[in-house]
């Protein structure tokens, strides 16, 4: 130990950094130029002092908390075709449902093949009846059409401020 005490001292500079009566040892090693290290001494609020396992626990601790409050962009996508039967979209809604709760995005996608793509009046129902269940869960964007896709985009509503 005292070997190894010796050798950093030997091949490092140390300087002492005195702010609001906290004291921080900084070693830069001379082998490892990029290796820097930082030691409080003493902490300066309340006299107690801590380690550094606590202060990494302390960050990693508030980066959860940020991360569970930031808003999750995961999206969630469900396929459907102009022929689904009512029993197949309830549970395809139902689903939807679930993602919503955990904060998901949900995106249904329907495909359009041969005569389908003519018969636009339907998929404008299909999506109706979507949007009328998934009302109280979140907020719909508008219908969108590429080539023979056709999306609609589900996203959960925000709440109020005085709702818990």
């Amino acid at each position: 130990m005292l070997r190894k005490a010796f050798f950093i001292f030997l091949f490092a500079y140390v300087f002492f950094i005195f702010t609001n009566c906290t004291y921080y040892v900084i070693c830069f090693y001379i082998p490892k130029v990029c290796c820097v290290r930082f030691y409080y001494l003493r902490d300066s609020n309340d006299g107690t002092s801590y380690s550094d396992g606590h202060e990494r626990y302390m960050q990693e601790k508030k980066m959860k908390q940020l991360k569970m409050k930031s808003e999750n962009k995961v999206v969630k996508q469900l396929r459907i075709t102009p022929r689904i039967g009512t029993n197949d979209l309830l549970i395809k809604i139902n689903s939807a449902k679930q993602f919503l709760l955990r904060r998901h995005r949900v995106k249904f996608i329907l495909t359009l093949k041969g005569r389908e793509y003519t018969n636009v009046d339907n998929v404008k129902k299909i999506f109706a009846k979507i949007s009328e269940e998934l009302k109280s869960y979140g907020n719909s964007e508008t219908m969108r059409q590429n080539g023979n896709v056709v999306s609609q985009l589900f996203n959960l509503k925000a709440k109020r401020k005085n709702e818990s």
